[in-house]
């Protein structure tokens, strides 16, 4: 049975480690609800920012690509990420919620 998560808990499972499932989907409101799916999960409502300050973006992107790439993958994502027109989206959250045990 899924039990809440404390808000520690649900800080050290955004942290550690990759999440390879999102579920996504669409508020009554026109807001996406983005949830890594996995053994729990962590819901993070906030406020997103668009980022074009290119050093912002190559900073972001380069701590994304050494997380959940292997190292020889981090120089190629990172000049994708960078190259003219991307953007970073940085979320400032204002409320988690967290379950443990979701699939049993």
């Amino acid at each position: 049975m899924a039990t809440p998560m404390s808000a520690e808990r649900a800080r050290t499972f955004l942290i550690e480690g990759s999440r390879s499932a999102i579920f996504v989907t669409v508020r009554a409101d026109g807001r996406p609800h983005a949830v890594p799916v996995w053994f729990a999960a962590v819901s993070v409502n906030g406020t997103a920012e668009i980022v074009t300050d290119p050093a912002r973006v190559r900073s972001g992107s380069e701590l994304i690509a050494r997380r959940y790439l292997p190292a020889e993958g981090v120089d190629q994502f990172v000049g994708y990420a960078t190259s003219p027109g991307k953007v970073l989206v940085v979320v400032h959250p204002s409320h988690t919620t967290g379950v443990d045990a979701v699939a049993g």
